[in-house]
């Protein structure tokens, strides 16, 4: 029998890992494959910076079309408080304002939800994840959902052809679709928007990853995903009371 030559290069049985744009179709269409992936070599850069990338764009188009006065008149309205405008030199601050939450906001929560979840998942479920697998976790899901999400916002932004509504009042993926805020209960409505499809996307997604992570089915690790999220709900729930 001949012998391998020594000097080619050896033939691995296995390829190499998938690259960022495969985990990202995945994501859609395979997603425990995807964090099978993402887990193994975890990095949450690419994802972090394209999803703060995906809110700078969005808060641009927005406030490029926006009335600041009409949206903190409706604002001041919907939360039930005589509307006072603010000085015109408040205004520039007023507009920084959103740009730093489009800067800040993601990568802070991000990063707190991925210390929440690795609290929860070593300590309750006695796994052995790591803060670097949590974020890519975290990350690559809000990176997917806002892919998504973001453009629908946009585009129902221009169907409507009024950009003075709170964007988050805006894809009404949630019961809320089929009442009358006036008509309703606050502490209802709160309940109500709070079941919303892309929230379910989003912990299924990080069920998926974290249960790959710690070597558990996608229905034990959904769990300690949603604990987190009911707590903020209830929170919601009771806020609305007052």
């Amino acid at each position: 029998m001949a012998e391998a030559d020594p000097r080619l290069p050896a033939v691995e049985s296995s390829q190499g890992s998938p690259g960022f744009l495969s985990n990202l179709f995945g994501l859609y269409f395979g997603p425990k494959e995807a964090f099978s992936s993402i887990v193994k070599k975890p990095t949450f850069w690419v994802p972090l910076v394209l999803f703060i990338a995906l809110q700078v764009a969005f808060t641009a188009v927005w406030l490029s079309k926006m009335d600041m006065m009409e949206f903190l008149r409706n604002q001041a309205e919907a939360s039930g408080r005589p509307f006072q405008a603010p000085p015109p030199q408040a205004m520039g601050f007023v507009r920084g304002t959103f740009w730093a939450i489009a800067l800040l906001t993601g990568p802070i929560f991000i990063a707190l939800a991925a210390a929440v979840y690795l609290f929860i998942f070593r300590f309750f479920f006695a796994s052995e994840v790591t803060f670097k697998q949590a974020m890519a976790i975290v990350s690559h899901t809000f990176m997917a959902t806002g892919l998504v999400s973001t453009p629908l916002m946009l585009l129902v932004f221009a169907l409507k052809g009024d950009w003075n509504v709170a964007p988050q009042e805006l894809l009404q993926a949630n019961p809320t679709a089929f009442f009358d805020k006036e008509a309703v209960a606050k502490p209802l409505w709160a309940l109500l928007s709070s079941l919303d499809l892309f929230s379910f996307w989003v912990l299924f997604l990080l069920a998926v990853g974290f249960g790959v992570a710690t070597k558990r089915a996608t229905g034990s690790a959904f769990w300690g995903v949603a604990i987190p999220w009911i707590i903020i709900v209830a929170v919601k729930v009771v806020f609305a009371l007052f």
